[in-house]
């Protein structure tokens, strides 16, 4: 479980953060959601460590990490083989079978200007979870992708995660993102600086569903839906 106390942060001295109290269980996808300049990213990099902390304070941050970002951090000069190979420091041997089940043996001897956005991801979402971090932090690893690819990915994302079931925690601007992968949603408002409403969301391990599309099926889709979507209105008024 990771917690987060009074954290504040500013730039300039213009305060992006004031007083943010998030807790994480472990295990768990949680998001992170708000409007552009909320300051999500922010507080994925400093949970990450990838900034320096201000002031607060963060129980049990993680030891053994890894960051999915928004753009491609494949070496261009490389073939996916050896992508992976040298990010993760294992033999491919070592993970054939994964590659195998999620149908990626193909692309191996491929550079990454070969292949598509989508199967970029793949890759990168995979090499995330074989480096068996405790924390996995994704700064919306979908936003480039069209809608067809993002629904893909959303499946593949939670065939990884029930493997070993790492704590997840996303960075999105999509509500329906958000309630497709998540088992807590947490809204961080820009205008207050601090994250005022988590919503528990029922997942596809929950419903026992095999397609995690069918959640949006489910009643209590809608009305998260809705009670986020009038958040956000709200904080760009």
């Amino acid at each position: 479980m990771i917690e987060i106390k009074a954290l504040n942060h500013s730039f300039d001295n213009k305060q992006i953060l004031n007083q943010v109290n998030l807790l994480v269980e472990k295990g768990t996808i949680h998001s992170l959601i708000g409007t552009t300049g909320a300051g999500k990213t922010l507080l994925l990099r400093v949970l990450a460590g990838l900034e320096k902390m201000q002031t607060g304070s963060i129980t049990n941050s993680p030891k053994k990490l890894s960051f999915v970002f928004q753009k491609n951090p494949l070496f261009p000069w490389l073939t996916l083989k050896k992508n992976l190979e040298l990010t993760t420091g294992k033999n491919i041997l070592d993970f054939s079978a994964q590659l195998e089940k999620f149908k990626l043996t193909e692309y191996l001897n491929l550079y990454p200007y070969e292949i598509s956005g989508g199967t970029i991801q793949k890759f990168n979402l995979l090499r995330a979870f074989l480096s068996e971090a405790e924390v996995i932090f994704l700064d919306e690893p979908f936003s480039h992708l069209d809608i067809i690819q993002r629904e893909t990915l959303y499946e593949f994302t939670h065939e990884l995660w029930k493997e070993k079931k790492p704590t997840i925690i996303l960075v999105t601007h999509d509500i329906d993102e958000s309630l497709l992968l998540s088992h807590k949603i947490s809204f961080l408002s820009k205008k207050q600086k601090n994250i005022t409403q988590t919503f528990s969301v029922k997942t596809i391990s929950d419903l026992n569903q095999e397609n995690i599309l069918e959640l949006r099926k489910m009643p209590f889709y809608q009305d998260i839906f809705s009670n986020i979507y009038e958040l956000l209105k709200k904080d760009l008024v």
